[in-house]
Parts: C-alpha cells; structure tokens; sequence
C-alpha cells in the first residue's frame, strides 16, 4: 500500500464488497497507559496514580487537552476520507474521556472540572451540559465541525 489512507479505503471496500458495515474505533488512553520512555508521562485530566499500571499521569494543559480535542476530529476525518461508515470514540474503562468525566481522576480547578453546570451555547443541539461531560462533548463537536457531516455517523 503507497498510504495509510489507501490501505483504509481498501478495507472499507473489502468489507462494503461482502455487504458489512465499518468502524473506526478512536481512543486515547489517558493516565491508565503504562509509558517506560524516560521523558514521556500518559497525559490525563488530573495528575494522578493509576491503580491499573502504577503510572503517575502529568495533568494536560488546556493547550494538550485542545490538541487531543483536535486529533479526535483528525481521526475521524481520515476515517471517513477511507470511506468508513462511521467513528466511534472509547471513552471508557479510564481512556481519557472517562478521566474527565470522573470526579476520581478529574481534580481540576478550571473551567474542566467535574463539579458544575455549563451552558455551551455555541452547541444548540445539547444546551446545558455538565461540565464534567464537557471533554467528550467537545471531541464529539470538534469531529462533526472537521466533517461536516450529521451526528449520527459520529
């Protein structure tokens, strides 16, 4: 294959051919990552130890948290260029959009923090929103804006 874009677009394919339908499953580990590379530390909502691995996770910045934000919606976009049907996002079992909507992994005191009501206006469909679901509303938001498509292939 001459590209990853190529190679997504003959899987579609492949899988359309025999009438099935795909997904592209987009995920980011957040703090549950074990990472043995002096330097790197698994990036999640609070600074915390991962009863999983052990890992001590760095707190993202809110410069990280939109790069994360924007890479969401760079996987999705790639998804759909290589013809998948649709993007899902693992936001479970302490990937990163569970870290932030859990008040356990999630000790922010700005304005991604768990602990109150925030109206995002410039999202009409959902109006009021916990703050805590505020991370993977915006990811979900960010996809739909790079795609500009209808939410139900997000």
């Amino acid at each position: 294959m001459e590209s990853r874009r190529q190679h997504r677009a003959w899987l579609s394919k492949a899988v359309h051919a025999e009438g099935g339908h795909i997904l592209a499953q987009l995920a980011h580990s957040g703090g549950t990552v074990l990472i043995n590379q002096p330097g790197r530390a698994s990036w999640s909502a609070s600074a915390i130890l991962s009863e999983t691995t052990g890992n001590n996770s760095h707190e993202m910045t809110v410069a990280e948290i939109e790069e994360v934000i924007n890479a969401f919606a760079a996987g999705a976009k790639r998804a759909v260029e290589g013809n998948m049907d649709g993007v899902e996002i693992l936001g479970s079992f302490g990937f990163l959009p569970q870290a932030f909507i859990s008040p356990l992994s999630n000790h922010r005191q700005d304005h991604w923090k768990t602990d109150y009501v925030l109206y995002l206006n410039y999202w009409k469909p959902c109006g009021k929103l916990l703050a805590r679901k505020k991370f993977s509303a915006c990811v979900s938001q960010e996809m739909n804006w790079s795609l500009a498509v209808s939410p139900s292939r997000i």
